[in-house]
């Protein structure tokens, strides 16, 4: 996400941020609903490089359908 953040000339620090500062810019809002869909717990949030398939495969689901749904919307900048 970092990278495809960067990639749209945000800092790609702040996921919330960065996102919501696309949304102002004209990307569609439900790109900040779906932030709400892959919303991470704190401890796992400290570990952005791993995704736990511990509850079974909705998170890998629903990141991969925020991460399409972010490259469809968001312009290159």
């Amino acid at each position: 996400m970092q990278a495809l953040l960067k990639g749209r000339g945000m800092r790609g620090r702040d996921l919330v941020r960065d996102v919501g500062t696309l949304v102002e810019q004209g990307a569609p809002v439900g790109l900040l609903r779906a932030l709400d869909v892959i919303a991470m717990s704190e401890s796992e949030a400290r570990k952005p490089a791993e995704l736990s398939l511990a509850n079974g495969h909705s998170d890998a689901q629903n990141l991969f359908m925020f991460v399409n749904l972010f490259v469809d919307q968001v312009p290159q900048g």
